[in-house]
């Protein structure tokens, strides 16, 4: 994502013309590559502007990464599909792998032959993985551990057993299996609706002008959004032209997984502030509980949120 937003901030320092000539390199790659991975014909007219596009402005961007790169793998988290698509549509092949500590072999990833977005590929030869009813995803394989530490708080699997995982996800019609994030991403609303927290967190990341994003819900009736930027809300069009974003970009999720509060903060999470972990994962309940105080303000200021799925209001 910062690579991401790196490459837009560059572009939108770009003198017009060439600022136009990028945009439009970039979306000639969109389609190209959306043919592509739709397994349609790609238009003679689009496939030659593609090519010559591609040769003469976005190989020029290609370059911050090298010339030899073939693609980049990544894990941990699930990444938005739209960054592996845009990315894709730049040259850059960006593949989800899936794997834990718990188990030495990695359990699913795609590969440069077969590869599908939005999802961690298919298992890995090994991993015998199965998906509950629930969706908690379990695996059981010679790679699986065989306990934690003598004293660990968490159950050791029981030998031939499958070992719990605790990531919630399904697996689509071409076996490819889908990460939905962590059964605590996953929450049920004082309304005993469940919704997705690393959902809404991804559109959110997605939007320019927001650095991290966190969703909690507390046992709410709804979820509140924290989001950090860089940006200042002074003059008002920054703020304005931020919070338009927001609420666009909100638009693209089920009406219940709106966030009706959006909290804008200037500070990053930090490791030092006990927000994120030292791999630079957010620890949810460390955010909500430095923004109740906020949380609750703007509950007590602004009310009931009423309907679900309207624009938010957004607090600096």
């Amino acid at each position: 994502e910062k690579l991401y937003q790196g490459i837009q901030a560059r572009i939108a320092a770009l003198p017009p013309l060439q600022r136009r000539l990028a945009r439009l390199a970039w979306e000639t790659g969109r389609r190209a590559t959306a043919c592509r991975l739709e397994k349609k014909p790609t238009p003679p007219g689009l496939a030659l502007a593609h090519r010559l596009l591609d040769r003469t402005v976005l190989s020029r961007i290609r370059r911050t990464m090298g010339t030899r790169l073939r693609c980049m793998v990544t894990g941990s988290a699930p990444t938005p599909e739209y960054l592996l698509r845009d990315f894709y549509a730049l040259g850059w092949l960006l593949l989800e792998s899936y794997g834990l500590s718990e188990n030495v072999l990695p359990m699913a990833m795609n590969r440069i032959d077969d590869f599908e977005f939005g999802t961690v590929g298919r298992p890995v030869p090994g991993n015998d993985i199965r998906v509950s009813d629930d969706g908690v995803i379990a695996v059981r394989g010679p790679g699986v551990f065989g306990g934690y530490l003598t004293g660990a708080a968490a159950p050791s699997p029981v030998a031939g057993d499958y070992f719990q995982t605790a990531d919630i996800g399904s697996f689509d019609e071409q076996g490819c299996l889908r990460l939905l994030g962590r059964i605590d991403e996953v929450v049920k609303t004082s309304t005993g609706k469940r919704i997705q927290l690393n959902a809404i967190e991804a559109v959110l990341r997605g939007v320019p002008g927001v650095v991290d994003a966190v969703v909690v819900a507390g046992g709410r009736r709804f979820p509140v959004a924290v989001c950090t930027t860089e940006l200042s809300p002074r003059p008002a069009a920054v703020a304005q032209a931020l919070e338009a974003r927001l609420a666009a970009a909100l638009t693209s999720l089920p009406a219940d997984h709106r966030p009706p509060i959006v909290l804008i903060s200037d500070k990053p999470f930090s490791v030092l502030d006990g927000e994120l972990t030292s791999n630079l994962k957010v620890r949810r309940q460390a955010v909500e509980q430095r923004f109740e105080p906020r949380i609750a303000a703007a509950l007590s200021q602004f009310g009931d949120p009423g309907e679900a799925g309207r624009n938010p209001v957004v607090v600096w």
